[in-house]
């Protein structure tokens, strides 16, 4: 990554045991970079958002904003996500930024309820 700035952000994708942490470990360690974790950036907002719902001993309990996403399914949407992670940046806006976009809870990922079709998400695009 160049000091020059001529990258601003990185993006990094890769589910569960992808080895994604550790590069982004890496890249933190190596060049200092700013992480934009999008998981975290969504349950702290969700959690501030529904006020005491998801809070176990102050800190997000998963379990708990699961079951409001549930219950709730237009909760989260890919402008808040990218809304939420464009404000983060705009605190550094000089510093290089690694965005992990796909959150890592196995939680999510085993709740089948909280994935929308992507083929009509595609379509309506």
């Amino acid at each position: 990554i160049s000091r020059e700035k001529e990258i601003k952000n990185v993006v990094f994708v890769g589910g569960p045991k992808s080895g994604k942490g550790e590069v982004i470990e890496e890249l933190v360690e190596s060049f200092g970079v700013k992480v934009v974790c999008a998981e975290s950036l969504i349950v702290n907002s969700l959690s501030k958002k529904l006020g005491n719902i998801g809070k176990s001993d102050g800190k997000p309990d998963t379990a708990s904003l699961l079951a409001h996403l549930r219950n709730n399914p237009g909760t989260i949407s890919l402008d808040w996500v990218l809304d939420l992670i464009k404000t983060e940046i705009l605190k550094h806006p000089d510093c290089v930024h690694v965005i992990d976009l796909l959150p890592n809870s196995k939680a999510i990922f085993r709740d089948q309820s909280l994935f929308t079709n992507a083929a009509e998400l595609l379509q309506k695009f």
